[in-house]
């Protein structure tokens, strides 16, 4: 995102500050019980990144939810801006805000992604109203509030509630591992005699979709939480270590050498994220490295439906490191005061409750088999895949996020991500690595 758009972020704050009702929201004498509050003829602008026209089960329950909500006329009508496409979607936001024309309800990552609009002033501080409602903040797993506070940077409280969740996992095909006289990989070493067997015995190993430009960047993540623990992306962040170190040039160096050896395919620029797991629940390759959504995006497949492919636990580096992963809240919706009346915020919390509450992902569950911060009720479907990533990600640790979102440059995610890229057109570790630093700059 460009660094002007959050420079007129926190313009429009400070111009418009005497219509933000954030401190009489959360006055003393503020009611902190959102089932209570009574309002009518407000319009409350939720943006989330769903597709408007629906086409996905996601984007359909969404749809059809605010509908819902809207026909029951209750006095808050939900206006939905869905925008399916991510770069689009943060855009959208970032030029919104800045304008001041800024949602009541949207949906973001958390973390250094949304330290300017904690800075500015103009998000709702949602701790009260959690500590008031028990149950709602309990519904929540523990482990995944991080990205929706701000202590280290100074700003008490909690900002945001999480949503959807996730762990970066190995997917694998039993039948090809059985095939080759192979065990599930733990470690690194592992999951390359495992590529190797699998090569030598007629197997393609991965179908990687670097074409949807992320992939290399949760790789690179995930690999350093198995090597170098949870505190790594903090110590990267503040550039104690930087893209050029020798620590993140050996984990560039580990995924340019499956790809050397062609254990991701060919052509994985032109190959995205969608296509490699239809390759993989077809039976086309033999590990996928994906979230924990595989019980939703593979509950179709063939190799699905003869149950034929599993998840595990990512190899570890070092094996102190095994329970740290890549993962957490992939999002969290946040309330903006910006602009707003006490009635409007009034509002806005209670349809942020009504999204995350146990029930709307009950239903969203039953639809789609996806991972949520929001804890469904026990055995709300019958999905082994869905199941085994739940049990998988109840033995994590601790969780990192993508190591360019711990930075507070707010640049730094696309220009890793795209830097990245480059070791697929034969770059080195070490020119990526220039690469980035020198595109940071720009920054700075």
């Amino acid at each position: 995102m460009k660094k002007r758009l959050y420079k007129g972020i926190a313009l429009a704050a400070a111009a418009l500050m005497t219509f933000s009702v954030c401190t009489c929201a959360q006055a003393e004498e503020a009611n902190y019980d959102i089932d209570s509050y009574e309002v009518s003829g407000i319009t409350v602008k939720l943006y989330s990144g769903q597709n408007p026209d629906g086409g996905d089960p996601e984007s359909d329950y969404f749809v059809s939810k605010v509908k819902e909500w809207n026909d029951e006329n209750n006095g808050i009508t939900i206006e939905p801006i869905f925008i399916s496409t991510e770069k689009d979607y943060l855009d959208r936001l970032a030029t919104d805000f800045a304008s001041g024309d800024a949602p009541d309800v949207f949906y973001q990552y958390g973390g250094t992604n949304c330290l300017e609009y904690v800075r500015s002033g103009i998000l709702l501080n949602l701790s009260p109203y959690l500590e008031y409602d028990q149950d709602w903040k309990n519904g929540i797993v523990k482990a995944n509030w991080g990205p929706a506070t701000y202590d280290k940077f100074g700003y008490e409280g909690v900002y945001g509630v999480p949503f959807s969740a996730y762990e970066i996992f190995l997917y694998y095909n039993e039948e090809y591992l059985d095939a080759c006289g192979l065990d599930v990989p733990v470690t690194w070493e592992d999951l390359e005699h495992c590529c190797e067997v699998l090569q030598e015995n007629g197997y393609q190993p991965f179908l990687f979709g670097e074409g949807a430009n992320y992939k290399y960047g949760h790789f690179l993540s995930t690999l350093a939480a198995k090597a170098y623990g949870a505190g790594f992306q903090d110590q990267l962040a503040a550039r104690e270590y930087t893209y050029e170190s020798p620590e993140i040039l050996d984990l560039m160096q580990r995924i340019k050498d499956l790809q050397d050896k062609g254990y991701f395919g060919d052509n994985i620029l032109s190959i995205d994220a969608q296509a490699e797991r239809s390759y993989f629940g077809a039976g086309d390759c033999a590990f996928m490295m994906d979230l924990s959504r595989g019980g939703a995006v593979l509950a179709d497949t063939e190799c699905f439906k003869k149950q034929t492919i599993h998840v595990a636990k990512f190899p570890y580096i070092n094996e102190e490191y095994a329970t740290v992963n890549m993962g957490g809240p992939s999002s969290n919706y946040f309330v903006c005061t910006l602009n707003k009346s006490e009635e409007q915020i009034q509002a806005s919390l209670k349809v942020l409750k009504w999204l995350t509450s146990q029930p709307f992902i009950d239903g969203l569950v039953k639809l789609y088999a996806n991972t949520y911060s929001v804890i469904p009720s026990e055995g709300i479907i019958d999905n082994y895949l869905f199941t085994e990533c739940n049990n998988l990600m109840g033995e994590t640790t601790e969780y990192v996020q993508e190591l360019a979102q711990v930075s507070n440059n707010t640049a730094e995610l696309t220009v890793v991500r795209d830097a990245l890229q480059l070791l697929v057109s034969g770059s080195t570790p070490e020119e990526v690595g220039k690469e980035i630093m020198t595109n940071l700059a720009n920054y700075e």
